[in-house]
């Protein structure tokens, strides 16, 4: 089974299953499709999707180059929060906005990914749980300041940032568009992508471009951690504008994660899969007031990448 082949397969199950559990609902298993066909008609739905779907894809993209160096990080999901909270002092406090707030996120979402890769660089600890603890480390320092120093008025909340300062859809899906599409044409068409993917598949080989274990994982670590900055920015600038305090984190990095597998570690696979998971979400909106579980969309997502990861398994047998 070819690879594509797979993937459609796997969200065709994904979504087979999310109809099959919609059967226990009060509007029953069309209501899934009709949804769908909603959010595709509506050009406002379609809006929210593109600013859904942006940060997830550029979290996904520095995931996907990340994975294919053999570095399986789940950071970005901290790495999203402070960026974003880093924008949103410079945007919201100090009136700085622009690319100075950008590039504040990138460099905090750089600095917060590069912490995982020095612990697997220089002292073996695996990155999937270094990354994991990193992210509750986050989500503890953002609720302390959105508590303290931030706070803004009676309630636990910061400043909001205004509608001037709000991207534009189409501007946002362009960046994730810009960004997907420059991670692969590095990997692709570079000597340290093409080490990357050298030392992710086979490490000995890596050695031909001159390149070290530590190196590929740093460099590993600091690109996916500047994707997950930027992808914070766009988190604020198209939908969060501010923070509240959170019991849990939000959840789109780890969606991030998710579309960089669906997406067979590509960065336009992972583009596509942020899409895909943008629209499952937003009719997994209008299925709500019917009485649907918001979990509903996140169960045919986790249950798509499933599907597929076995299907590509089976077939490389």
């Amino acid at each position: 089974m070819g690879r594509l082949t797979s993937i459609i397969a796997g969200i065709a199950l994904g979504l087979m299953a999310g109809m099959i559990g919609l059967l226990a609902t009060q509007p029953g298993p069309l209501a899934l499709p009709r949804a769908l066909a909603a959010v595709l008609t509506s050009p406002g739905l379609l809006e929210n999707v593109a600013r859904l779907a942006a940060p997830i894809a550029v979290a996904g993209s520095g995931l996907a180059l990340a994975y294919r160096a053999g570095f399986i990080t789940i950071g970005s999901e901290g790495q999203m929060l402070l960026a974003s909270l880093a924008s949103l002092y410079l945007i919201a406090y100090l009136d700085i906005g622009g690319p100075w707030s950008l590039l504040a996120a990138v460099l905090v979402g750089a600095v917060w990914g590069l912490v995982p890769g020095l612990f697997r660089a220089y002292a073996g600890v695996n990155e999937v749980l270094s990354s994991l603890m990193l992210n509750y480390i986050a989500l503890s320092i953002v609720n302390y300041l959105v508590s303290t120093s931030l706070r803004e008025g009676a309630f636990t909340q910061t400043r909001f940032i205004g509608e001037d300062k709000v991207l534009e859809a189409p501007l946002a899906l362009g960046i994730a568009l810009l960004t997907a599409l420059g991670l692969e044409a590095f990997l692709t068409h570079t000597i340290p992508g093409a080490a990357m993917q050298a030392y992710g598949s086979a490490p000995r080989m890596a050695k031909t471009y001159l390149a070290t274990s530590r190196r590929i994982i740093l460099q590993a670590a600091l690109a996916s951690g500047a994707a997950a900055g930027l992808a914070g920015y766009l988190m604020l600038t198209g939908f969060q504008r501010g923070f509240t305090a959170m019991s849990t984190t939000p959840g789109y990095g780890y969606m991030g994660v998710l579309a960089a597998w669906l997406g067979l570690r590509s960065p336009l696979g992972a583009l596509g899969a942020a899409l895909l998971f943008s629209l499952l979400a937003t009719a997994g909106y209008l299925l709500q007031p019917q009485g649907v579980p918001g979990s509903m969309a996140l169960l045919v997502q986790a249950l798509a990448v499933l599907a597929t990861v076995t299907l590509l398994s089976r077939g490389g047998r």
